[in-house]
């Protein structure tokens, strides 16, 4: 299991790396090395974006309609745990998402819950709590189309954006 969050770890950093604006000529020995890494990643999807890095950690890492993370999500965040205190300088937005079933009341209750379960697990694994903020988004926010149940899975997730 070391190993394999080595490889989360090494791959949160060649994304960090490449959003922030390092060119990855200037560090060139480790940007090859992470690229390796990269392949370790399971289930927390990486992608960049304008507000930094998004990481995002699917509906099937909690518990069905619970904010609790199942073993392998707390698995996976400890890779970004470990990140978050190697890099002292980076925020996270942590944003909770639901699809559009139910009442719009229970979703955003869901979706601040499984964030600030994301934001528990991080500041027990000894992230600053200063570096983080939590959010309850919703179905607001939803990056598939609620139509199809596939759909609806995809919009079940927790960001957390390694901010900028």
């Amino acid at each position: 299991m070391k190993r394999r969050l080595v490889f989360l770890f090494a791959g949160f950093a060649l994304a960090t790396s490449a959003v922030t604006g390092c060119a990855a000529h200037r560090h060139e020995p480790q940007v090859r090395h992470d690229v390796v890494m990269l392949q370790g990643l399971d289930a927390i999807q990486s992608q960049r974006s304008d507000r930094g890095i998004v990481l995002t950690i699917p509906d099937r890492l909690f518990d069905a309609d619970s904010p609790e993370l199942k073993p392998d999500g707390r698995r996976e965040l400890a890779a970004v745990a470990m990140y978050m205190k190697e890099h002292t300088e980076r925020r996270a937005l942590i944003e909770g998402h639901t699809d559009n079933t139910g009442n719009d009341a229970r979703n955003r209750e869901l979706s601040l819950g499984r964030g600030t379960a994301v934001e528990t697990f991080l500041l027990k694994n000894g992230v600053d709590p200063e570096r983080m903020e939590v959010r309850g988004l919703g179905a607001a926010q939803p990056i598939a189309s609620n139509e199809s149940r596939s759909g609806r899975r995809q919009n079940r997730r927790v960001d957390i954006v390694l901010l900028n």
